[in-house]
């Protein structure tokens, strides 16, 4: 395995990962559209973010809500709590499974 560090939506290698890591909480459209072309056929996007407590599903749904316009399937999701922010603010991390 090779990492590949830095701004994703700035020099994004094309059709060459399994798994893609957006560890930055605030993830734009644009850092989406970069982790799908780096993805193959199908993989894996782990997604990062912040949400309140009893609402990760709801905040997903609408993060990856983009993904639907690139035409690409989303065969379904994990979302796992990493730790407490703030206070009712919770880390959680999303693996999410798509097919281009």
């Amino acid at each position: 395995y090779v990492p590949i560090l830095g701004d994703n939506r700035v020099a994004t290698p094309e059709n060459i990962a399994d798994h893609v890591l957006l560890g930055f909480f605030k993830v734009d459209k644009a850092q989406l559209i970069s982790a799908i072309k780096a993805i193959k056929d199908q993989g894996i996007i782990h997604l990062h973010y912040l949400s309140k407590r009893g609402q990760e599903r709801d905040e997903l749904e609408k993060l990856i809500d983009p993904l639907k316009e690139e035409n690409v399937e989303v065969k379904g999701y994990s979302v796992e709590r990493v730790k407490s922010y703030a206070p009712n603010v919770v880390h959680y991390v999303a693996r999410i499974n798509v097919v281009k």
